[in-house]
């Protein structure tokens, strides 16, 4: 279907007669390489006198090419342009800013290479998205003067290393800043907690360093913050509490170090404790170091939670699926000890769980074994002891199961051949013994099979050479 709109709209007020509109119409399909004739049609449907002037164009996805059509803003009326996901190139004009009555302007995914200073001067965008350009010089500070943006959209474009101008800090009604991947270097400028209309904040994959400046605990509206795989460092600003509406929190893959403040995730008036909106919380991948508290998800519906390649330590909270949520559990590479908490038994909703790399002991709980939806359980590289329990039957979805370098021993059970869906299986370096299982047979599905560095005896079965999709066997 011809993805090509143009809506044409009565307006009581022309500036330019249809008569005069109707040429520029014309010439502007003729500036375009279309080489899918998505324009074909404009003669047949503009050769006719116009009835009104047009307020809308969007060009999305329709595989034109060429620069940007100046004469766009020769209808004066226009208040709405999207070119997304064509191959407009060039940079884009100084008199791009004549649009004055524009609001929405969506020039994502194309080949576009410089922003003008122009773009200060717009009196009444609202949205302005650039993603996915070939932008290589760097932001211009004058889009901090368009004080009606409500959306900033900068990500995956090549700038040249620059930091974020402070400026920007002046757009109060600013709902939306995404500026991931923009090669931003520097500190994120205090201004920017001045954006207290600000919903989703996107700073990710930029080379930012320095701690989060306090100001940003000001945004009481925010609702996804997006830092990750940055070189902050620091922790986390005292105030965070003040981050009410907050549901997203990206933090991984940062320098930060040392302790969490204790409002943030520790004693009775910790934020996370009591918010009742928080559903991801992502943070692997620092140096931070603390002991998690036991009330962590009583009143927070998480679904997300991954903590991964820290220094965390203790018990694993007891409340993590106090919401019934949960459906992502990462505690890799901690060094979180004891059991694993019965309350996770119950935790139906678990999907992923991944707690390699920790120092936890004592028997796995059968129950667990047995998560009904749970697609991958990783609980390797612990101190796990105790026997496989037959209960692992109920985990009728298991696409994974990784529990080397544990203590595991007595036999795999002949229910582990109802895991119909099980691609990887890894139980090496344990102390299992007995032969394998006939059942192990029925695992059709089955790519990887490490049973290695166990106590195991008798037969190798031969028809474990006729798994179909078997391509790493170690026994």
């Amino acid at each position: 279907m011809l993805q090509l709109l143009w809506f044409l709209l009565i307006s009581p007020q022309l500036v330019l007669s249809p008569n005069q509109e109707g040429p520029f119409l014309q010439q502007i399909k003729h500036s375009f390489d279309d080489p899918d004739g998505a324009l074909s049609n404009w003669n047949n449907r503009y050769d006719n006198p116009f009835t009104g002037s047009v307020y809308l164009v969007d060009l999305s996805n329709t595989n034109i090419a060429g620069p940007f059509p100046t004469l766009l803003c020769n209808f004066q009326n226009l208040f709405f342009i999207s070119l997304f996901n064509n191959s407009i190139n060039s940079s884009l004009p100084e008199e791009i800013s004549i649009c004055v009555n524009l609001q929405h302007l969506n020039l994502a995914q194309n080949l576009l290479v410089d922003i003008p200073m122009s773009f200060g001067r717009f009196p009444k965008l609202d949205v302005l998205s650039l993603v996915g350009n070939l932008f290589n010089g760097t932001i211009p500070s004058l889009l901090g003067n368009i004080s009606t943006l409500k959306q900033l959209k900068l990500s995956y474009n090549p700038f040249t290393p620059n930091q974020i101008p402070p400026e920007l800090g002046n757009l109060t009604h600013l709902k939306v800043l995404s500026f991931t991947q923009c090669n931003l270097v520097g500190q994120i400028p205090d201004s920017l907690g001045m954006l207290q209309s600000l919903l989703d904040f996107g700073l990710a994959i930029n080379n930012l360093h320095g701690p989060i400046p306090k100001s940003i605990t000001n945004l009481s509206s925010v609702v996804q913050i997006e830092f990750f795989n940055n070189s902050l460092s620091g922790g986390f600003s005292v105030g965070i509490s003040n981050l009410k509406a907050l549901r997203r929190l990206d933090a991984s893959m940062n320098d930060w170090n040392g302790m969490i403040p204790d409002e943030f995730c520790g004693l009775s008036l910790e934020y996370i404790v009591k918010s009742p909106n928080l559903y991801v919380m992502r943070l692997f991948q620092n140096r931070l170091t603390r002991e998690l508290p036991k009330e962590l998800g009583v009143n927070s519906p998480l679904e997300s939670f991954d903590v991964s390649k820290n220094q965390f330590f203790g018990n694993v909270p007891t409340n993590l699926c106090a919401k019934g949520s949960l459906q992502e559990l990462y505690l890799i590479s901690n060094l979180f000890t004891r059991l694993i908490p019965e309350s996770l038994c119950y935790c139906s909703s678990l999907i992923m769980v991944g707690m390699m790399g920790n120092q936890l002991s004592g028997e796995v709980p059968p129950a667990f074994w047995g998560l009904p939806h749970v697609y991958q359980l990783a609980l390797a590289g612990n101190l796990f002891s105790g026997e496989i329990s037959t209960m692992i039957q109920g985990a009728s979805s298991l696409y994974v199961l990784l529990i080397s370098e544990n203590r595991l021993i007595e036999n795999i059970p002949d229910e582990i051949g109802l895991l119909e869906n099980l691609v990887e299986f890894s139980a090496s370096n344990n102390q299992l013994t007995r032969p394998l299982p006939a059942s192990l047979m029925n695992l059709t599905r089955l790519t990887m099979l490490n049973l290695a560095s166990n106590e195991l005896y008798g037969k190798i079965p031969a028809e474990i050479g006729s798994l179909p999709m078997l391509s790493y066997l170690d026994l």
